[in-house]
């Protein structure tokens, strides 16, 4: 029997996490780690008790981002609170401009990520991209690539 690695683990948990997302432009999801073990998991969407965006609509700044929704990397730190120093995070997506701020300072220490995602935020701050302000953040980041995926999970 084989069995899949720690990395594809978390992965795939991450892709379940973002089926409870309920922004319909994305279904992201998050996990949060620390020596192997699953410290929080966070999906997209409306701060508790608010209505979520399949219901009432996404909202849109001028950037395209919907920003009724709480994101999965934001929600799973908030779970995870002080856990977070030297911890590691997977997320389906390279996290946006202001995820990367809330990894850079509740201490997560690197980012595993399966798809690319372009903030165009970072460029406006002088970073070619997300990777690169996680980088001088002193946050490694990582792709985990689908291909070895051994399970494929559809929206």
């Amino acid at each position: 029997m084989k069995r899949i690695g720690w990395k594809e683990y978390y992965k795939v948990i991450c892709y379940y996490a973002a089926m409870r997302g309920t922004c319909p432009k994305a279904k992201v999801g998050a996990v949060i780690v620390k020596d192997n073990n699953l410290i929080a998991t966070g999906y997209n969407g409306a701060p508790t008790g608010m209505k979520h965006c399949y219901e009432v609509g996404c909202i849109n700044d001028t950037e395209g981002h919907c920003i009724r929704s709480v994101h999965a990397e934001a929600n799973a730190i908030i779970k995870a609170g002080k856990e977070c120093k030297g911890a590691e995070l997977f997320c389906t997506h390279v996290p946006c401009i202001e995820c990367c701020k809330l990894i850079i300072n509740s201490g997560i220490k690197k980012v595993y990520y399966s798809s690319e995602y372009l903030d165009n935020r970072a460029q406006k701050l002088g970073y070619k991209s997300q990777k690169e302000f996680l980088k001088e953040g002193n946050v490694e980041i990582e792709c985990l690539e689908d291909k070895n995926t051994q399970l494929k999970i559809k929206f």
